[in-house]
Parts: structure tokens; C-alpha cells; sequence
């Protein structure tokens, strides 16, 4: 070996030491690993493209590549990582990526999950004196380059009035693409002439003296209430009234369309339309189901802002900007309205069917209010509330993705099953509202304290199984505790491999410790149930349904948990029949007792 490539050998055998992660790729890169990692389903971003049947398209980012790369394989054939240090990092890596996919984390440029996770660390970004935007250049940005020294003697004065300035040219060219995008939308849904200096215009909201916001009353704060709709003129800086609709209040777990109410907005059901304002777009588009023009989304739920909607104790008729029309805010329909498409509407079973004519036939559009025991979920006094609005149902009844509330009900229907059954079997039931990963995410210590609760009133009352259906990352997984023994089986209709880490995870775990290992540390087993695997994207709570009846019939048959893992075995998914039974099930109950 020559001198050269000795001291070359030298200068990189020193650079790996500085490693503190390994990778276990071995003589692979990260191209030929990755497509090892793709076909075996273990790199995290795999996904099926949803826009064409049996095309796959996969997102590669560093930090997934980091994560695989990190993993070697165990005696058993397992992905483990060896080093504990990199666990940690790991782990961290996992919780940035989750608060990625809820929107409470966004990359910025270089400081993506995987830069925090290992830390954050000084910005050596060089000296730079700005970053660019949109079409936004240095001599737009700056002026003229220079040669003059890089000691200016700009005064601070002149370099905030050089900030105002590129902050205004900013926004003038981003209003400009927003529009150019929206008349882009638009006119592929084959609305043209649309203008935006009309009161179709919005701007985004803001809290000022001109535009006070209209606090939810606090008399009607349990329930919905009668309000009008404004959108925010651009051209005039006024609110135009668009129309009339019902506001719910703000309740935990709530969602709209499957997406979580964003601050400062309420869940808003759109009952009427002034005509000059069918066409102006929403406040908050939802472009998974289509809904951009106010028009589109009448007779559903949207997001508002709050700042543009007014309460009123009655209701009342609105007149339109140019007074053309007035349209009844709670005007009766002349026929049944339908809650589902007419070709879901004919799929239905007759308990579905009879379920929907109770709905559609109801002279309010208010949700159903069902209670929910305190000592059935294990709340710390008073009962709870589950609302179950028309969109829920709707959603039920179209196969689409279920909301808590859903699910809610339906771990009650499961109890009065069991009730029902000629058996002593009893089981626990935890809230999927109290445990979800939202609640993990922003009050981890409330979520030990509830688990820890209901561990402890269980086993004072000689419960020893616990069933809580788990929300996560738009899923829906199942947990059943089996206290005694400190396992958790979980069913999990994706299957993936290895088995899933789940932000809960850890609390369960420090609970146990707290409370089951009799002064000493007693770790949790996690077991993967080999259960039904979904084939579609938004079935996973009718999963979940399936999978705790079969838990409940199981456990009144007199079978352990351990049975239930070694029998319950299957690779293919539910059919037609399975699924249909569990949606009779819930209508049925829901008919009988709530309608």
C-alpha cells in the first residue's frame, strides 16, 4: 500500500469513529437496502396510491432511510436495534414523524424529524443576509449587487424598511398564486367567470376592532346553536353574509371530514346558501371528498372561522347582499332527504335502511346525544356525551372512515351484548377519546392517570380484561389488556412488520410499573394478533368493530386470551358478510335506544 492510501486509509478509519450511529446494511447502499425494506413492508412510507388501482408509489426521505438502516436482525430473525443510544434517537424519530403526520410539526429546510431527534445543533449556515421566496431573487430582494465591504453602515432603519418592503411583495405574489390556483380549481370543476374582487373573495382571518369575534354562548355551550355565515370581502375589507347554518362547540376528539378543528374554527353544518354566494369558495377547503364552493358543501359540515360567524337565539330569515331572495334558515324540506348516494342508499340491509328513514325523516339537524357512563369508561365524576351527527352516520352507512363517536357507541352496544349472554364473563372498557393519540400527544400525564384508573377500579372489582379501541395516524387499532398477566394483544388490520409503536405505548408502560409490579419493574408484553387484514384504506374501523365482538363472544365462551391468540388466526380479510353483520348490529342498537 502506498503512503498516499495509507494516510488516506488513516484520515477515514478516524472519520467512521466519529459515527455514533451504525448502520447494519452491510455491503449495500441505501437504493439496493431500500427495496429490501419496501418488499418485506418494513420502510415506513410505503404507501398505495389511492388515484389508480394496483399502482404503488413510495416517498423516500433521509430520516426513513436513517430508521431502516439503524435495525439489524435478531437470533429470532427480528428487527431490533442493538445500540440503546440509537434506540433513543429512534424513538424520538418515530414521535417528530407522528407530529408530522397530525400537523403539529412542519420541516424546515434541513430541520426535518431526523434533525431534531439527534439533536438540535448549532446553525452553520454561513453568513447568510436573507432567504429567498417565491420568484423572489437577490436583486429584487437587495437591489444592485456591490462591491462594498460586508461592514455596511446601513442603519436599522433602513434594513426594517427593506424587510416591510420584501414582506409585502411576498404577499402580494402569494395572494396572487392563491388566486391563480383557486380559478385553476374552479375551472376544472367547470365553474368559469368567477371574480375574485366579488364577495366570493376571502382573505385569511384575523382577530381586529373591525371583525371581533362572536364568543360560543356560554348558555348553549353543550349544544349546537343557530348562526349566520360571513366571508371576508377583499375588495371592500367587509363581512358579506353568505348564509345560515348550525355551530356545535368545541369537543375533544370532534372531527370534520376526518381532519381534526383547527383553532380559532368550529364545526359548522351548512343548511343554507344565499344564491349571489354559491360559487365563493370555503374557508377551509376539504379536497379528499371535493368540497371547495360553498356550494359544495351545503347540506354537510365545514370548518368556520370563528371570527365570521354570528349566533342568534331564534331563527331567522337572511336577505340576500342585493336583495333578491329570503331563505329560511330551518325551511322543511317538500320530500325526505337522503343522508347517502342513491346507489349506497340501494346497497343497504334492511336495519341500515330502516335506521336512515328514522334520520332522514327527523325535523332537526341537531346530533344525537348519547351518555356515556362514568363507571362503564372509567371517568374520574361525571358522565360523559358522545354526539352522533349526520355526517358520523353518514359516514357509517357509506363505508368511509368512522368517528369516535362512532365507535363510542358502539363499545356500548358490545356491553349490553355481553350483559345479554348467559355467561359470568365481565369485561372492562376504556374511552378511545381518552387514550387517542392526540391526547397522548399534548397530556400524556392525564392519559397515565386515566389508564391507571381503570386498571385499578377493574381489578378492585374482579376485571381482569380491558378493551380499548386506540385511534392513531388516521387507524384504528384494538387493544385488549390482559391486567393480570401484563400483556397487551393488539389488533392491528394493517399487519404491518415489525409490529407497530404506537404513542401510547410508553404510558401503558410506566403505569404497569407503577401499579403491577409489586415495588418491582414489570414489563408490559406486547403480542400482535394475526387477525383479518384490510385490503382498502378506510375500513379500519369496521375492523376494529368486527374484532371486539369476536373479543366479547369469544371471552362468553369461556376461552382465555391465550386461545383466543392461538385460534384467531387469519390471513385474509373480513368478508361482505362480517362487516354487514357488525353494521346491522350497531343500527339495530342505535334505532332501539337512540332514535
Amino acid at each position: 500500500m502506498t503512503p498516499e492510501a495509507e494516510d488516506m486509509r488513516k484520515k477515514a478509519s478516524e472519520s467512521a469513529s466519529q459515527n455514533q450511529h451504525h448502520h447494519h446494511m452491510g455491503h449495500r447502499n441505501y437504493e439496493d437496502s431500500r427495496a429490501i425494506w419496501i418488499d418485506e413492508g418494513f420502510y415506513p412510507n410505503a404507501c398505495t396510491d389511492s388515484s389508480s388501482i394496483g399502482s404503488s408509489s413510495t416517498q423516500f426521505n433521509r430520516g426513513d432511510d436513517w430508521y431502516c438502516a439503524m435495525h439489524a436482525r435478531d437470533k429470532e430473525g427480528n428487527r431490533v436495534i442493538p445500540d440503546k443510544c440509537t434506540q433513543e434517537v429512534a424513538e424520538k424519530y418515530v414521535e417528530y414523524k407522528n407530529k408530522q403526520n397530525l400537523g403539529e410539526f412542519v420541516p424546515q429546510r434541513n430541520r426535518d424529524a431526523l434533525y431534531y431527534a439527534r439533536g438540535e445543533k448549532a446553525d452553520h449556515s454561513g453568513r447568510a443576509i436573507g432567504y429567498g421566496g417565491i420568484n423572489v431573487g437577490y436583486s429584487k430582494a437587495f437591489g444592485k449587487r456591490t462591491c462594498g465591504s460586508q461592514y455596511s453602515d446601513c442603519s436599522s432603519q433602513n434594513i426594517e424598511s427593506m424587510k416591510s418592503s420584501i414582506r409585502e411583495q411576498l404577499r402580494e405574489e402569494m395572494n396572487e398564486t392563491m388566486k391563480l390556483n383557486m380559478i385553476q380549481i374552479l375551472n376544472e370543476m367547470g365553474i368559469t367567470g368567477f371574480n375574485f374582487s366579488s364577495g366570493a373573495s376571502i382573505s385569511t382571518p384575523t382577530t381586529s376592532t373591525n371583525h371581533a369575534p362572536h364568543p360560543f354562548p356560554s348558555d348553549e355551550a353543550q349544544g349546537p346553536r343557530v348562526c349566520r355565515l360571513f366571508l371576508n370581502d377583499l375588495g371592500t375589507e367587509q363581512l358579506v353574509e353568505v348564509g345560515g347554518g348550525t355551530a356545535f362547540p368545541s369537543i375533544p376528539g370532534v372531527m370534520c371530514h376526518h381532519l381534526p378543528i383547527m383553532e380559532g374554527h368550529l364545526k359548522v353544518s351548512l343548511d343554507t346558501i344565499l344564491d349571489e354566494h354559491v360559487s365563493a369558495p370555503l374557508p377551509v377547503p376539504v379536497p379528499s371528498v371535493n368540497l371547495f364552493t360553498l356550494g359544495d358543501a351545503q347540506g354537510t359540515f365545514v370548518q368556520w372561522p370563528l371570527v365570521w360567524v354570528k349566533f342568534i337565539s331564534e331563527a331567522t330569515s337572511f336577505k340576500s347582499s342585493k336583495g333578491k331572495k329570503k331563505m329560511d334558515v330551518h325551511k322543511k324540506p317538500a320530500k325526505q332527504r337522503s343522508l347517502v348516494s342513491e346507489q349506497v342508499l340501494l346497497s343497504l340491509s334492511r336495519d341500515c335502511k330502516w335506521m336512515h328513514s328514522i334520520l332522514a325523516s327527523r325535523s332537526s339537524d341537531g346530533p344525537i346525544v348519547v351518555t356515556l357512563d362514568a363507571r362503564m369508561f372509567h371517568y374520574e365524576s361525571d358522565d360523559g356525551n358522545a354526539y352522533l351527527t349526520t355526517e358520523d352516520i353518514s359516514q357509517f352507512l357509506s363505508g368511509a372512515m368512522l368517528n369516535i363517536a362512532i365507535i363510542q357507541v358502539f363499545v356500548i352496544a358490545m356491553q349490553d351484548y355481553l350483559q345479554g349472554l348467559d355467561t359470568h364473563a365481565r369485561l372492562g372498557w376504556m374511552c378511545p377519546d381518552s387514550i387517542c393519540a392526540t391526547t397522548c400527544q399534548n397530556n400524556p400525564e392525564d392519559v397515565k392517570v386515566y389508564i391507571h384508573r381503570a386498571i385499578t377500579e377493574s381489578r378492585n372489582t374482579g376485571i381482569d380484561i380491558l378493551v380499548a379501541p386506540y385511534y392513531e395516524a388516521y387507524h384504528w387499532v384494538l387493544l385488549v389488556v390482559w391486567i393480570s398477566r401484563g400483556i397487551i394483544f393488539m389488533y392491528d388490520s394493517l399487519r404491518t412488520s415489525p409490529m407497530r409503536r404506537l404513542l401510547i405505548m410508553p404510558l401503558f408502560s410506566s403505569v404497569f410499573r407503577n401499579i403491577c409490579g409489586g415495588g418491582q419493574v414489570k414489563k408490559i408484553t406486547w403480542k400482535q394478533m394475526k387477525c383479518a387484514k384490510q385490503t382498502g384504506g378506510l375500513e379500519c374501523g369496521f375492523y376494529i368493530m368486527r374484532f371486539m365482538f369476536d373479543v366479547v363472544k369469544s371471552i362468553a365462551e369461556g376461552h382465555d386470551l391465550d386461545q383466543v391468540y392461538t385460534s384467531n388466526v387469519r390471513d385474509d380479510a373480513l368478508s361482505m358478510a362480517e362487516i354487514g353483520e357488525i353494521r346491522d348490529m350497531w343500527a339495530i342498537f342505535v334505532s332501539d335506544n337512540f332514535l
